[in-house]
């Protein structure tokens, strides 16, 4: 009985590093995340984390503003498409930005 749980102890110590460098699929963080470029409102359902999303709608002269994060997850909002530039973060559920203007986020 011995040798074989040596075995299998060795066997799944060794498959080890191969689940652990498997890349794991996006997940989505569940709620939406609402936003306005001008007058049109835009809404994001269950995001995907850990994803950059450049906002639908938004150029350089026309950024999203009132921003309401109704997700799970913190909302990493940043000035500049491309998740780049200055950013300011949105608490899960509550989050509220009415000033900040943005051009793409990110969930955590």
């Amino acid at each position: 009985m011995r040798p074989r749980l040596r075995r299998t102890t060795i066997i799944a110590l060794g498959l080890l590093p191969l689940i652990l460098a498997t890349p794991t699929s996006a997940h989505a963080t569940d709620g939406e995340f609402s936003y306005r470029v001008g007058l049109t409102p835009y809404t994001l359902t269950d995001p995907e984390s850990g994803e950059c999303i450049n906002l639908t709608g938004t150029t350089e002269q026309r950024p999203a503003r009132a921003f309401r994060n109704r997700t799970i997850s913190t909302a990493t909002v940043f000035e500049n498409a491309d998740c780049e530039g200055a950013w300011r973060s949105l608490r899960p559920i509550i989050g509220l930005d009415l000033l900040f203007a943005g051009r793409s986020v990110v969930f955590s």
